[in-house]
């Protein structure tokens, strides 16, 4: 399915009756594609109005530069300025979060020790990181559309989250495990009380408020995360202790490897 080819219809059902196609053959109401729906709709509704509101405040802050604005003036600019960018992140990450549930799957053969290889390789070129991996040579059938930004976002997020100055510790593993393939990452970062786990995943719902993991908004990288991996039919676990580090996994089904 053609997601663009079929923003006019959704917009037009969160309009008029907004009702899924299979309640009209007596089925079920799906309230999750309804969710996707509206969450889509109300989403692009938000982009025109961020983006005029961006342009508008540059537009003033370029016409007061000429007027010799306070310090102060300037600061409260600056501060508007960067929550719309903000709000525009999180616009951007609520339509991903939607349109992934209207996301056909397209399978394909690939090693998952490749794939992770190649993904490692583009973070050395930008940190500077201590990595240790150890993976299981493995080929596993899967949409890597949707598999390869959930790796990049547990990396990324391995990153972000060590230490104040002390150099990233990444390491990787790919092992089976009784009738599944796991795919874990641990840090030796600044990690998470273990009881908040389920906040992990929760859309824009953070325990470190300040960091933007990979630019899609504060608390949304995650969200994201377990959203594919739902799609792909994975699992993803999470587990920490507070300045000692946290580990993540991605679970893979027996059927899946190849």
């Amino acid at each position: 399915m053609n997601l663009h080819s079929t923003e006019k219809a959704l917009l037009i059902k969160k309009t008029t009756d907004f009702q899924p196609v299979n309640q009209q053959k007596g089925e079920g109401i799906d309230y999750k594609q309804l969710l996707d729906e509206y969450t889509y709709a109300v989403a692009h509704d938000f982009n025109t109005p961020l983006r005029q509101i961006k342009t508008y405040l540059g537009l003033l802050r370029e016409d007061l530069s000429h007027k010799g604005l306070d310090a102060d003036s300037w600061e409260l600019m600056e501060r508007v300025l960067e929550n719309v960018e903000r709000v525009q992140k999180q616009h951007k990450a609520l339509r991903e979060y939607a349109n992934i549930g209207f996301k056909d799957l397209s399978l394909e053969k690939i090693s998952l020790d490749g794939l992770t290889v190649d993904i490692l390789r583009s973070f050395q070129r930008r940190y500077s990181m201590n990595l240790l991996c150890q993976l299981e040579h493995v080929s596993i059938e899967l949409d890597v559309e949707l598999l390869q930004p959930i790796i990049e976002a547990l990396i990324q997020n391995a990153i972000s989250f060590t230490k104040e100055d002390e150099i990233p510790a990444v390491h990787v593993y790919i092992y089976e495990e009784a009738d599944k393939l796991i795919w874990e990452i641990k840090d030796h970062g600044i990690g998470f009380d273990n009881r908040q786990v389920l906040s992990l995943f929760a859309m824009f719902q953070s325990l470190h408020s300040s960091v933007d993991v990979a630019g899609v908004g504060i608390g949304a990288s995650l969200a994201l995360c377990q959203r594919r991996a739902e799609r792909l039919g994975i699992a993803i676990r999470a587990k920490a202790r507070v300045n000692e580090g946290a580990s993540f996994k991605l679970i893979f089904p027996r059927h899946m490897i190849k």
